[in-house]
């Protein structure tokens, strides 16, 4: 069995959740037990005084286990009851509504295109989430930072990289 398929077959049967599309970051879910992140105030040299600001406050982070990272792909995600599915330039409101029905739902199934690296990821209660293009140069679509430390990263041309987090990435041909 290939380390994509591997990697995607340990996630079935875990809800995702934290599901947040944000404009400069992309889109981001979890899955998996969540742990808790405290990070203290402290005080910072910056420029920035929203920089400044921002760390003189406590910040808490839930993560999961499991985290995917759609910085640069673009995506699509179809709901049953849903008439057409949403993506990046759907409006605020309507992304928000449907990701926030994904929360709490299972994996049941991921495909990754070999060719075109386009990934679509069934769930139990009918969503379905397409990731595919990318809009970076180097044509980047996502990472999946999993629980050991190894991040699977996807690129558009059919490469993939399943490496330590602290490691440079190499670029393997998804062609089996």
């Amino acid at each position: 069995m290939h380390v994509i398929d591997q990697t995607f077959n340990e996630l079935i049967g875990l809800p995702c959740w934290q599901v947040e599309w944000e404009r400069q970051l992309g889109l981001k879910l979890s899955f998996g037990e969540p742990s808790l992140y405290i990070r203290e105030p402290r005080e910072v040299q910056a420029d920035s005084s929203r920089v400044r600001r921002a760390f003189a406050y406590r910040k808490v982070t839930v993560k999961g286990q499991w985290w995917l990272w759609a910085l640069c792909s673009d995506w699509s995600l179809s709901l049953s009851d849903m008439p057409s599915p949403v993506g990046p330039t759907t409006s605020t409101r309507q992304k928000r509504e449907a990701l926030g029905f994904l929360n709490g739902q299972k994996l049941l199934r991921a495909t990754v295109d070999p060719s075109t690296s386009a990934t679509d990821m069934t769930f139990d209660l009918g969503a379905v989430l397409r990731l595919f293009d990318s809009v970076c140069d180097e044509g980047d679509m996502y990472s999946l930072y999993k629980p050991d430390g190894n991040v699977l990263s996807i690129r558009t041309n059919g490469t993939f990289s399943h490496e330590q987090a602290d490691h440079d990435h190499q670029w393997r041909s998804m062609q089996r």
